[in-house]
């Protein structure tokens, strides 16, 4: 009977969402354990994840009951409408992005919830400041969302996707020991950078909002990633000590002084364009260099001797 129960909601699922006429579209007559994307737990009386991502679902969700459903994968469809308020307690991954859904996002009650994205839709209203004890990855980025951030309670957190939103406000003292991924671009929000206490951080991406104030001195021995870009950042450039860093783009700011002598040897991509900067280019040392921007600054003397052997771009135009 429980299996039956479930197979219920799914034909809910599958009628609500044009079932008939997407790719490998369901027998309904067969037994569920065929049903493409569908996996039953070890005794086969139990729908356990739905896998439907690319799949051509149409239309909206309807909000089903699956008591033990722990994955639930709807990625890269054509979904619209609200996003139901889903009573699925036993849910670890929720993926409902690149859809067309609409509306609030409802304040789920997944308490063993891990990975939570409703990325490329076009949800708005005010981000919920979820109770998620073991969320490991929140992406919410390229929405309509609006209002200010949650200070979120995610201990165990690894990757934060904000990005590409209308979010207002200051970025909150965020307490995430494990996080990796930080992306809040594409905002408004306001305030000075906020330092991270997480000593894996790998990408830190904050660039095309409103932050004021100096660069801090970062210390993320990680980093592979630093996008500051297009705020309205004062100060000089602190000399970095990121043995990692592939990518270094503090354009778009106010920045003053001279260009430390940075020592990244990994490094891929500066761009230090359309700031205040003077003095003269540094010699840099970046055998895997491809793009080195520092434009539209008040940059003087000679150009070195660069040995960049990968060099894609070099832009060094309205300089001194």
């Amino acid at each position: 009977p429980n299996l039956e129960q479930d197979s219920l909601q799914l034909d809910a699922l599958y009628n609500a969402t044009d079932g008939p006429n997407r790719p490998n579209s369901w027998n309904v007559n067969e037994p569920v354990s065929t049903w493409y994307g569908i996996n039953l737990n070890d005794e086969g009386s139990r729908v356990i994840e739905i896998d439907l991502g690319s799949n051509n679902l149409a239309g909206a969700l309807p909000s089903f009951n699956l008591p033990v459903l722990e994955i639930l994968d709807l990625r890269f469809n054509k979904l619209s409408g609200a996003l139901p308020n889903f009573n699925l307690p036993k849910l670890r991954y929720l993926d409902l992005g690149i859809n067309t859904l609409s509306g609030n996002i409802p304040n789920f009650k997944f308490t063993i919830h891990q990975r939570l994205t409703l990325r490329e839709n076009d949800l708005t209203g005010e981000i919920p400041n979820f109770i998620f004890p073991l969320l490991t990855s929140l992406d919410l980025s390229q929405n309509d969302l609006t209002g200010e951030i949650p200070n979120f309670n995610f201990p165990l957190l690894g990757s934060l996707s904000l990005g590409n939103n209308n979010l207002s406000g200051e970025i909150p003292q965020f307490d995430f020991p494990r996080l990796g991924y930080f992306y809040l671009n594409s905002n408004n929000l306001s305030g000075e950078i906020f330092l991270i206490d997480a000593p894996d951080l790998r990408h830190y991406v904050v660039y095309g909002n409103n932050l004021t104030g100096e660069i801090p001195s970062f210390n993320y021995p990680l980093l592979e990633r630093l996008s500051l870009y297009d705020n309205q950042l004062v100060g000089e450039i602190p000399n970095f000590n990121f043995p990692l860093l592939k990518s270094l783009w503090l354009n778009g700011n106010q920045l003053v002084g001279e260009i430390p002598q940075f020592n990244f040897p990994l490094l891929e991509s500066l761009n230090l364009s359309s700031n205040n900067l003077d003095g003269a280019i540094p010699v840099f040392d970046f055998p895997l260099l491809e793009r080195l921007m520092l434009h539209s600054n008040q940059l003087e003397g000679a150009i070195p001797q660069f040995d960049f052997p990968l060099l894609e771009e070099l832009l060094l135009s309205s300089n001194n």
